[in-house]
């Protein structure tokens, strides 16, 4: 990404993203002593759900959005362009998911 492409401004437009999928982003300390919680996405009650260590910095948020949020079929939707690339970028690979609307 160029330097002009703000890590802000991609946090906010891939926070966007996932809203408009239907899914909420939340920032937890997922610090424990006792157990071993990684940032991700998960399913709660029907609610789908990407949850990231409030610990990360803007760009590790970021990546995990970008590859969480490449499991869903984008096609219908406008994204910038650079911030298409970025998710391209990140892909986990798998097959895509149906959006959750």
């Amino acid at each position: 990404m160029k330097s002009n492409f703000s890590a802000h401004f991609l946090l906010q437009e891939l926070e966007n993203l996932a809203s408009q999928l239907g899914i909420e982003v939340r920032y937890e300390n997922l610090r424990d002593e006792e157990l071993s919680f990684h940032s991700g996405a998960c399913k709660l009650f029907s609610r789908s759900l990407i949850i990231i260590d409030a610990r990360c910095l803007a760009s590790a948020r970021s990546r995990l959005l970008a590859r969480e949020l490449s499991k869903y079929d984008l096609e219908n939707f406008y994204i910038v362009p650079r911030v298409r690339e970025y998710i391209a970028l990140h892909s986990s690979g798998l097959e895509k998911n149906l959006p959750q609307i």
